[in-house]
């Protein structure tokens, strides 16, 4: 079944992802490059290089109630490691997505 859910993001055009993630204490589930191919739209090429954690699942699109609570949670554990990110050279974009 597919699963939607609400997911975390880091990017920016000079940010060196691969050293941010020698370190981190997040469970970083894609890295992305500057340069790559997007799947949508077909053609383009990625302006940022970045990375997505997974915060949480739903199997309802826009099902928006049960995620807030558990990405409160999210951004409360790792507030430590998101500061340092948010510090991180190149970082020019953190943002927490609900898809709904």
């Amino acid at each position: 079944m597919f699963h939607l859910g609400c997911y975390f993001t880091a990017s920016g055009r000079t940010f060196d992802v691969d050293s941010f993630l020698k370190r981190t204490t997040l469970d970083v589930g894609t890295v992305f490059y500057r340069g790559q191919p997007l799947k949508v739209p077909k053609g383009k090429l990625r302006q940022v290089n970045g990375f997505s954690v997974t915060v949480n699942r739903t199997k309802v699109f826009g099902d928006l109630e049960p995620q807030i609570p558990k990405a409160l949670k999210f951004l409360r554990h790792h507030h430590a490691e998101l500061r340092r990110l948010s510090r991180f050279p190149g970082v020019s974009g953190l943002r927490l997505v609900f898809p709904c």
